[in-house]
């Protein structure tokens, strides 16, 4: 986070967090913690986190930012996390109200909290807590889905990038783009450009 996001900071962000959650972690053998400047705050248990947190570029509408996954040194193993959200069922409030996740006032946020607490954390993270094996599932299907979605936008990329080099009639420059791309991902209309790009830098060599 750069360092003038403090100036969107919550000052009241950490007292309600731990009116609503530190009392709970630590019945449910959560019993370390830390926070930082933003008032963010992590749970640990062992080789397990739970984080409370909030987006301060959202504001004056402060965006929740909840997650759950592995610890590594006491501190979140990014790699290892994942999204609350990303748990849930699909016919969840909290995935149907994008508005159980906001607040702008120190009522408000105590009020989602305790919704999410009682009505999420509970009910799909506790069990998960319960069995490491089903929660590192979770995370290692949401990573290769991440790095699927990556690999997709970066293929639209490369395609992008030879198409244009074909119109500018950079022949050999789209067709070692084309290259760079699966052939599993080339679709039937990159395999034809790719075939005419081949056929043109091939006729631009006998004249």
């Amino acid at each position: 986070m750069c360092a003038d996001l403090l100036d969107y900071s919550v000052k009241y962000f950490r007292s309600r967090v731990a009116i609503v959650f530190d009392g709970f972690m630590k019945s449910v053998d959560f019993g370390d913690m830390y926070s930082d400047e933003y008032g963010m705050t992590t749970y640990l248990k062992k080789n397990l986190f739970f984080h409370v947190g909030y987006y301060p570029e959202t504001s004056p509408n402060y965006e929740l930012q909840i997650s759950t996954g592995f610890s590594r040194n006491s501190h979140r193993d990014y790699e290892k996390s994942i999204g609350l959200w990303r748990v849930l069922p699909k016919d969840s409030p909290f995935l149907k109200e994008s508005g159980l996740w906001l607040f702008s006032n120190e009522t408000e946020l105590e009020k989602r909290l305790i919704q999410i607490r009682d009505n999420a954390v509970k009910v799909y993270l506790m069990p998960l807590w319960e069995n490491p094996d089903r929660l590192l599932s979770l995370i290692e299907a949401q990573n290769e889905e991440l790095k699927a979605a990556e690999g997709l936008e970066r293929v639209a990329v490369k395609r992008e990038q030879a198409a244009n080099a074909l119109k500018a009639r950079n022949y050999l420059e789209a067709i070692e783009i084309y290259n760079q791309i699966k052939s599993t991902d080339l679709s039937e209309s990159d395999k034809k450009k790719l075939e005419i790009a081949r056929k043109l830098l091939e006729k631009s060599h006998k004249q």
